[in-house]
């Protein structure tokens, strides 16, 4: 039969692209590229990826800690209002 109609051959499926890992993410989304404008307005500079990565990590880890800061005064704040009410 499969000189006139030919042979059918399964075609196998394909792959499916391998999935990101969120450190993949986080790396691909840290290393965009990153325009950087002078002080005296002469114009945006690219940047290069590693100078990019290092000033998006640098904000990340600035505004987790400021994150952090605000809970502990907020804490603190709740803390002197109830030592004045066991007063």
């Amino acid at each position: 039969m499969g000189l006139f109609w030919g042979s059918k051959k399964n075609v196998p499926a394909p792959q499916p692209p391998p999935q990101k890992t969120p450190e993949m993410v986080l790396y691909e989304e840290l290393t965009q590229p990153l325009e950087i404008g002078y002080v005296t307005g002469c114009g945006p500079a690219s940047a290069s990826r590693e100078f990019g990565y290092i000033i998006r990590r640098m904000d990340d880890s600035v505004y987790k800690n400021n994150c952090h800061i605000r809970e502990m005064k907020e804490l603190l704040k709740e803390i002197l209002a109830e030592n004045k009410n066991l007063r």
